[in-house]
């Protein structure tokens, strides 16, 4: 008969406050069971119902006794690791709520955990979104084996497993994601399924009035959820980058470490492009950037404002060479102060500012930069 080990997670009843007040979730053991066999430390990650935030707390076992307290106020995956001496990592991860759990470790230190009957909905919810998701990823995999490699060749496979991988994303957003939050409105799994929709796409960042219009029809107790408050501060601000709003100002460091300004280009238009040296997209678009300037010249600029870490410096400073992008200026962002002023969680991603420094279009690639340009000058 295995021998069993438990530990017992107390949570406070689960209940969403409008008022936002915190759940507690407290973590009580004993380790007498396991006799010497104590973890040398035990570590715990929780990450938010949207994956916005991820925190972390490590603690040890204090004479056979472990104990911790974290504020929760919505479902957070939770990630318990134990780590013994000698023994490989035994790891849990589940979704848990303000409600109680036990944890159990058998002989073999494989931990089990054993779900309150307060979290079942909200479980089989989430499993039915992944279940969805799954199939459709299998329905891909199976479009794109069926494609004939040796018929179409390396570029044209490659081009077309790539509209299958679209469309079929397309169809898993639009009817497993969209359907089932607009089907929980007054459930967390909504709002799971809201955030993988605003996620997929940057949807949030580009299509911000769309998701907030979905956000605005949940339930009041879903919208006090931290993950609902910090998806609609995103929104908030992705609406106000919008064309026809101002670009905040912003000031950073160039190459040579001199302060340059955002503000400093009015009087001229101005590509505020995002990019980094380690992104192919990117680069890509680098010799659009350069034809535009040679054309455009003293009436347009574009200032490239670069996501490297200080560490790859070196590389950023090597890309600017080898693209010919040094003619335009290079500004670091390596405390990432303007990707997080502005939100940035992919690039390429671009600004095209007027004279006055508002924004009348995003996102140009290829082309459509020049094409935008000779529209504003033609006029």
């Amino acid at each position: 008969m295995k021998k069993i080990f438990v530990l017992l997670c107390f949570f406070s009843v689960f209940v969403f406050h409008a008022n936002g007040q915190d759940g507690l979730l407290k973590v009580v053991s004993n380790f007498s069971s396991v006799g010497d066999e104590l973890p040398v430390s035990i570590a715990v990650q929780y990450v938010d119902l949207a994956n916005y935030e991820i925190k972390y707390d490590t603690f040890k076992a204090v004479d056979k006794k472990f104990k911790f307290e974290r504020e929760i106020d919505e479902p957070n995956l939770v990630t318990i690791i134990l780590n013994f001496k000698n023994r490989k990592q035994s790891v849990i991860t589940e979704w848990l709520l303000p409600s109680s759990y036990t944890l159990s470790i058998t002989e073999d230190f494989k931990p089990v955990l054993i779900n309150s009957v307060s979290n079942i909905e909200f479980l089989a919810g989430i499993n039915k979104i992944t279940q969805l998701v799954k199939a459709k990823k299998q329905e891909t995999d199976s479009l794109i084996k069926a494609l004939d490699f040796k018929t179409l060749g390396a570029k044209n496979y490659q081009n077309k497993a790539m509209v299958i991988r679209d469309s079929v994303e397309n169809v898993t957003d639009e009817t497993i994601f969209k359907t089932m939050a607009m089907n929980n409105l007054d459930k967390p799994e909504g709002l799971y399924a809201l955030s993988k929709y605003a996620n997929n796409k940057q949807r949030k960042k580009w299509q911000p009035e769309l998701i907030s219009n979905l956000l605005n029809q949940f339930d009041n107790k879903i919208k006090q959820l931290p993950s609902a408050k910090i998806l609609n501060e995103k929104l908030n601000l992705a609406i106000s980058m919008l064309p026809g709003n101002h670009f905040e100002d912003i000031t950073l460091a160039d190459t040579a470490g001199k302060m340059i300004s955002i503000s400093d280009f009015r009087g001229r238009y101005l590509l505020v492009e995002f990019w980094a040296s380690w992104c192919g997209p990117c680069r890509d678009e680098n010799p659009n950037h350069i034809s535009a300037k040679t054309k455009f010249k003293d009436v347009f600029e574009v200032a490239y404002i670069t996501l490297d870490e200080e560490k790859g410096k070196k590389w950023w400073l090597e890309a600017i060479r080898k693209d010919k992008i040094g003619i335009m200026p290079q500004l670091s962002d390596f405390d990432k102060k303007a990707q997080n002023k502005f939100d940035i969680q992919v690039i390429p991603a671009n600004f095209l500012l007027d004279k006055m420094g508002k924004i009348i279009a995003v996102n140009l690639r290829g082309k459509e930069l020049e094409i935008e340009l000779e529209k504003i000058f033609r006029n």
